[in-house]
């Protein structure tokens, strides 16, 4: 059986994707209690679906997650003069964390889509992130370092369409 961990699942149409495309086992991060509310109702549905209302960072804390008025989460803080954004306290977990407290070993597919919060994420894999074997990163601005880091770390990288409403393509991932 497949192993998959979609981190910022949101409302779940990529999960269901998952769960309808492949014999896989889904592990669904999504720290927002709205959103986390609706999946998990989904995940009773689908047995192989696992939902975890934790948002996935480089530490295993409890952060601020902003709330934005498109209905975005992110651990991101607003920039500066943008207007404030509420928020509430989530906790976070690291993926090497959670992969070793679930005895996960190997990842056949990693799905990234946490506004700002891409390469951090990547981070939390520590050396872990050599048990993944392909993926894909929802960028959310032109300077993002996840390309480099990818690289640096064994994958091979291809831009995708743009599928996040901002002008960064996503980027597809995936080892030799």
């Amino acid at each position: 059986m497949k192993t998959i961990i979609e981190v910022g699942a949101h409302r779940g149409t990529e999960t269901l994707n998952f769960l309808t495309d492949h014999e896989a086992e889904v592990w669904a991060f999504e720290p927002s209690l709205v959103e986390f509310a609706l999946l998990h109702r989904l995940s009773r549905e689908y047995p192989r679906l696992t939902v975890l209302p934790f948002a996935v960072d480089i530490g295993d804390n409890q952060e601020p997650l902003f709330h934005r008025e498109n209905g975005q989460s992110t651990l991101q803080p607003p920039a500066f003069g943008s207007g404030a954004a509420s928020f509430t306290m989530t906790w976070t977990i690291r993926l090497d964390t959670f992969m070793q407290l679930y005895s996960i070993g190997h990842v056949d597919y990693l799905r990234i889509d946490a506004p700002l919060r891409e390469e951090m994420i990547l981070e939390s894999l520590g050396d872990r992130i050599n048990d993944i074997e392909r993926g894909r990163v929802s960028r959310y601005e032109q300077r993002s370092a996840v390309p480099a880091f990818l690289c640096d770390h064994g994958f091979n990288i291809m831009s995708d369409t743009v599928s996040n409403n901002t002008l960064c393509p996503d980027i597809k991932f995936w080892r030799s």
